[in-house]
């Protein structure tokens, strides 16, 4: 029995094959920070003058730290940088938060408040939203928080 290869055809010549089809490619990030911004270096002085440095540090380091930091990650920063200032800034979202877990009646929880403060705009942001979703469904804010009270043991002696 004669072998057949399987890219000849019956006539023994190759095949030609059909050409593929090309699709429009995705853009980079990187492609969509220069469409959008310029170049990354402005998409960077514009988070330099938008996001909170840490207190050691400089705005020229700073903005090194930030040049090294990818292009999506920037440009996701600055969409939530833009979401809360909608919010009413950082101290709104904060009290978004305070106020769902420490319903108004209770006393003012300076701890509390100030923890909330050293969380990250993403993480704050995403409780805020969390909260308004939840809030636009009906359920309700958990209980005011109550000190537990400690049960007293019963020193009975058992027969």
């Amino acid at each position: 029995m004669p072998r057949i290869s399987r890219r000849t055809s019956d006539t023994g010549r190759k095949k030609e094959r059909e050409p593929k089809v090309s699709y429009p490619r995705k853009p980079t990030p990187l492609e969509i920070a220069k469409k959008t911004y310029g170049s990354k270096e402005e998409l960077v002085s514009l988070c330099v003058s938008k996001l909170e440095k840490q207190e050691h540090e400089s705005k020229d380091d700073f903005k090194a730290r930030l040049s090294k930091v990818s292009s999506s990650k920037l440009m996701n920063l600055l969409d939530q940088v833009d979401q809360v200032e909608k919010m009413g800034g950082k101290d709104a979202v904060i009290d978004i938060v305070y106020r769902w877990h420490r319903p108004l009646g209770d006393k003012v929880d300076e701890v509390y408040r100030q923890a909330l403060g050293n969380k990250s705009l993403g993480s704050l942001l995403d409780e805020a939203k969390t909260i308004e979703r939840r809030r636009k469904n009906g359920v309700q804010p958990p209980a005011s928080i109550k000190p537990i009270k400690k049960k007293k043991k019963n020193h009975a002696a058992t027969v």
